[in-house]
């Protein structure tokens, strides 16, 4: 349940929910409107989500776990970035069928509790960001 410590996005994208999940979880896809993965994303396994400004040395930018994988309506992950300090957030992907388009919403829980201090400036700098991963998505997979 979405509250004061998650975010939550939601696009429409011209493309069936199959589709739209492949772009969420197989490794290839995942570098075209993300961070490349190391692997696809299987559930109960770990994942890490790669890239940086060096192409010859890259770096994990986002890390975690794949709790739970409905095949094409829900991902659930754990997430983890540098300022989390380790510490676990978790994202929650929807697929939801609208004719032949699939409505993906986002729901980023555990932010506050992620980080010491502050929490506002990473929630403004998560909202720009899943906002600029949301675009690429839209055209990747449409």
């Amino acid at each position: 349940m979405p509250d004061s410590n998650s975010l939550v996005k939601t696009i429409v994208i011209n493309s069936n929910p199959d589709k739209v999940w492949s772009y969420l979880t197989d490794r290839e896809k995942l570098g075209t409107w993300y961070h490349p993965a190391q692997a696809d994303l299987t559930e109960g396994a770990d994942y890490s989500l790669i890239g940086g400004d060096n192409p010859d040395s890259p770096k994990p930018q986002v890390w975690g776990r794949v709790l739970e994988m409905k095949r094409p309506i829900r991902l659930v992950c754990t997430f983890v970035i540098g300022p989390f300090e380790g510490r676990e957030s978790t994202v929650t992907w929807d697929l939801t069928p609208i004719g032949d388009s699939t409505m993906v919403t986002v729901t980023h829980d555990g932010i506050a509790e992620a980080v010491t201090g502050n929490a506002a400036p990473l929630f403004a700098a998560l909202d720009k960001g899943w906002d600029e991963h949301f675009a690429r998505l839209r055209s990747s997979a449409a």
